[in-house]
């Protein structure tokens, strides 16, 4: 997985650090609780951060919006 690639995301890799923090044998339980309470902490502000921006997901209307906007393109074209 490469940093930054097209199928990097922070949030997959938070979500690593959190599953691996329950078998980590290193750690007390309290580091265990502390370390998931501040990755889930950043999980959670990473969630609202997406939640607040406009959909970047294409809607059926716009869709067809742009189907229509290219239909009436090529109608209106007429070769030389």
């Amino acid at each position: 997985m490469a940093l930054d690639g097209p199928y990097f995301s922070d949030l997959l890799l938070l979500a690593f650090y959190l599953s691996g923090l329950r078998f980590s044998p290193n750690l007390t339980a309290q580091e265990r609780e502390d370390r998931s309470a501040r990755y889930m902490k950043l999980v959670m502000n990473m969630i609202m951060e997406e939640l607040s921006k406009p959909c970047s997901i294409p809607t059926a209307r716009e869709s067809n919006a742009a189907r229509r906007k290219i239909a009436a393109s090529k109608v209106s074209y007429r070769p030389p």
